[in-house]
C-alpha cells in the first residue's frame, strides 16, 4: 500500500475528528454529547498515534506512535458503552461503574507504555522489518484487552437492540441509525482479523470508528437526536391525549405521536420530512412557523377546523419554538388539543339559550297581550263605579263603592306594571320623541298624588329651578310614569313629614347637559341589605313595612329600565328612619325651533 496515501488518510481523519469534537463541544450540554465527545477524542488520538507510527522510519518512533494510539483505543469502547447506556436508559453509568470498567483499560495502558521490543508485561513482541514495517507478535495480555474491548463494544451495541422495542417511534428510528453506525466498526474489525482485508497490514478500525462517529454526530447535531425530542419523555408523549408534532428548523415534520397521527389521519412514516403546510395547511400561515420568532412571541395559539359536515372537528393549536443550548431556534413543537366536544357543547348551550330566550319573549308577549285584555274590563268596572258614586247612596253603600274603586285602581296599577315590564322584556317598548311641557308635567304629576299625601297629612311640594327649560323633547308620558312611581313610593313609605320633588339642569359633562330629577322623603328609609337588589325585578324590602304597604316589586325595576332606555342614569341614597332620595337624569334635548320658555 502507498504509505503516503495512508498517512494522508490518517491526517484527514484526524482533522475531521478535531472539527467534529469542536462541534460536539459546542453542544456538550445535549444528552449523550459528553460520552460522544470522549469517543471522538479517543478516535482522534487513535488516528494520530497510528499516523505517527505509519509516518516514522525508526522503531523507537513507531513504538511511541503505537503507545499514543492505544490511549484512544482503550477510550473508544468504554465511551461507546456510556453513550449507548445514556441513549437507551436515559441516564449515564454511575462514576463507580465507570471506574470499575476502567480497570482493564488502565492495566492495558500500563502494559503498552512499559512494553519494549521484547514484549514486556505480557504484551506484544515487535520488530522492524525492512523497509519500515512494524512486525507485531501478540502477547497474552493483548488478547485479554482485545476480548474486553470487544465485550464492551458488544454490550453497548446489543443494548441498542432494546431501543427497537421502545414505544416511541422517534426512539426506534434513532436506534436504527445508531445500529447502522455500530455495524461499520464491526465489519472493519472482522476484515482485519480474518486477514481478508485488501490491506492486510492496515488496521481499518480507526477509520471505521471515525465514520461511525460522523454518522452519530450528524444524527445528534442535525437531526436533533436526544435533543429536539427528549427520549426520556417519549413514553409520556406517546400516551398523551394531546397531539404532538415536531417540526425542524426547515419547517419539515420529523415526528408525530399516536394522538397526532389519529388527528391528522396520517402516520409518522407517511409525513416524515414533509413540509408542515402539506400536513397541516389550516395552521401553517397563521402560526408562521420558522427559524425566527415573530413579534417576540414565545407561544402562539390558534383554533382550526378540519373536515366537513357531521365529521367536522375543531382543534386548538399551540406552537412553541424549540431552542438549542446556544439559544438558536432549531424547530417548533405544535400541540394539538381536540376541542370538538367542548365547541359542540357550547353551541348546544347557545342554541338552548336562544330557545329559552325565545320562549321568554313568547311568555312576555303573552303576558302583554293578556294584561291588555284584562285592563279593558277593569276600565269598565272603574267607569261603572264612578257612575255609581255620582248617584245618591247611603253612607254604607258609598263606603263599599269607594273601596271597590280603590281596589280596582290598585289592580289597574298592577296590570299596568306587568304590561310595561312585559313590553320591556320583549323589547317592544317604543319611546316617543316629541316636545312636551316639562313644568306642566311635573305639576300635574304632583297633583295626581296630592290627595294621597293629604290623606296622610304629608307635605308635598315641587321645586323647579329657573334654568330648567319649559319645553324639552322626549317621551313625556314615560317621564310622568317615572315621577309618579317614585312619588307614589315616597308617599307610601312616609307616615309623617314631607315629600319633595326638585328639577334642575346639570352642567355639561362627559355626556352633555341633562335634566336632573330628585324625589326626597322623610319616610322609613331602606336597609343597607336591600340596596344591591332594590332595582331588581320582583324585589321588595323585607320587614313589616313591606307587608303593610304591599306592591308587586316591579315599580323600581321599571323605573330603572325606562331611565336607561332613555339614555339616563338612576341612583338613590337612604338612611334608616330618616328617609330616602331617588335621583335620575335624562339627556337634555331642546326643540328644533329653539323654543324653551
Amino acid at each position: 500500500m502507498d504509505y503516503a496515501a495512508l498517512n494522508t488518510l490518517y491526517l484527514v481523519s484526524l482533522t475531521l475528528m478535531i472539527a467534529l469534537a469542536i462541534a460536539v463541544w459546542r453542544r456538550r450540554s445535549a444528552p449523550g454529547a459528553p460520552a460522544l465527545l470522549v469517543q471522538i477524542i479517543g478516535i482522534a488520538i487513535w488516528c494520530f498515534g497510528y499516523g505517527l507510527e505509519s509516518a516514522s522510519q525508526s522503531l523507537w518512533w513507531k513504538l511511541w506512535g503505537t503507545k499514543v494510539g492505544y490511549i484512544g483505543i482503550v477510550m473508544v469502547p468504554l465511551s461507546w458503552l456510556v453513550f449507548t447506556t445514556r441513549f437507551v436508559r436515559g441516564n449515564m453509568l454511575s462514576i463507580r461503574w465507570i471506574i470499575a470498567l476502567s480497570v482493564i483499560p488502565a492495566i492495558t495502558l500500563i502494559a503498552v507504555w512499559t512494553n519494549g521490543v521484547d514484549g514486556g508485561f505480557q504484551w506484544n513482541r515487535v520488530e522492524l522489518v525492512p523497509p519500515s514495517n512494524l512486525e507485531v507478535t501478540p502477547g497474552p495480555w493483548y488478547w485479554i484487552a482485545y476480548a474486553y474491548s470487544t465485550a464492551l463494544y458488544l454490550v453497548g451495541t446489543f443494548s441498542l437492540l432494546t431501543g427497537l422495542r421502545h414505544p416511541t417511534r422517534l426512539m426506534r428510528r434513532q436506534t436504527r441509525v445508531l445500529l447502522t453506525a455500530a455495524v461499520i466498526p464491526w465489519a472493519a474489525n472482522l476484515l482485519y482479523m480474518s486477514g481478508r482485508s485488501p490491506w492486510p497490514n492496515i488496521d481499518l478500525a480507526p477509520f471505521a470508528f471515525g465514520l461511525a462517529a460522523l454518522l452519530v454526530a450528524w444524527s445528534l447535531l442535525w437531526m436533533g437526536f436526544l435533543d429536539l425530542v427528549p427520549i426520556a419523555r417519549g413514553i409520556a408523549v406517546e400516551q398523551m391525549r394531546d397531539g404532538w408534532i415536531v417540526v425542524d428548523h426547515l419547517g419539515r415534520v420529523i415526528d408525530l405521536n399516536p394522538t397526532a397521527e389519529r388527528f391528522l389521519e396520517r402516520t409518522t412514516g407517511g409525513v416524515d420530512g414533509m413540509p408542515l403546510e402539506a400536513v397541516l395547511p389550516e395552521a401553517t400561515a397563521a402560526l408562521s412557523l420558522g427559524t425566527r420568532r415573530l413579534n417576540g412571541l414565545e407561544c402562539r395559539n390558534l383554533e382550526i377546523a378540519r373536515g366537513e359536515g357531521p365529521d367536522k372537528r375543531w382543534y386548538e393549536l399551540r406552537a412553541w419554538p424549540l431552542d438549542d443550548h446556544a439559544g438558536h431556534v432549531v424547530g417548533n413543537l405544535i400541540v394539538m388539543q381536540d376541542r370538538t366536544e367542548r365547541i359542540r357543547t357550547a353551541r348546544s348551550l347557545a342554541h338552548a339559550r336562544d330557545l329559552a330566550q325565545a320562549a321568554d319573549r313568547t311568555k312576555s308577549e303573552f303576558l302583554a297581550t293578556m294584561s291588555h285584555e284584562i285592563r279593558t274590563p277593569i276600565h269598565g268596572i272603574l267607569g261603572m263605579t264612578d257612575i255609581l258614586l255620582d248617584t245618591e247612596l247611603q253612607p254604607e253603600q258609598r263606603d263599599c263603592a269607594e273601596r271597590a274603586r280603590g281596589a280596582t285602581l290598585n289592580l289597574l296599577t298592577i296590570i299596568n306594571d306587568i304590561l310595561d315590564f312585559s313590553k320591556i322584556e320583549a323589547g317592544k317598548l317604543e319611546l316617543a320623541h316629541q316636545p312636551f311641557e316639562l313644568r306642566s308635567l311635573v305639576e300635574d304629576t304632583v297633583d295626581l298624588i296630592a290627595s294621597a299625601a293629604s290623606a296622610k297629612e304629608i307635605a308635598l311640594s315641587a321645586k323647579i329651578q329657573p334654568d330648567v327649560p319649559r319645553r324639552i323633547v322626549g317621551d313625556g308620558g314615560r317621564v310622568r310614569q317615572i315621577l309618579l312611581n317614585l312619588l307614589s313610593n315616597a308617599v307610601k313609605f312616609t307616615d309623617a313629614g314631607r315629600v319633595t320633588v326638585e328639577v334642575s339642569v346639570h352642567a355639561p359633562g362627559t355626556t352633555g347637559e341633562c335634566v336632573h330629577f330628585e324625589v326626597a322623603d322623610t319616610g322609613v328609609g331602606i336597609p343597607k341589605a336591600a340596596h344591591e337588589k332594590l332595582f331588581e325585578s320582583f324585589s321588595q324590602i323585607d320587614g313589616p313595612s313591606a307587608n303593610h304597604h304591599g306592591g308587586t316589586g316591579l315599580g323600581l325595576s321599571i323605573v330603572k329600565r325606562l331611565v336607561e332606555q332613555m339614555g339616563g342614569e338612576v341612583g338613590f341614597s337612604s338612611v334608616i328612619g330618616q328617609g330616602s332620595q331617588f335621583r335620575f337624569g335624562l339627556p337634555l334635548h331642546l326643540p328644533v325651533d329653539g323654543t324653551t320658555s
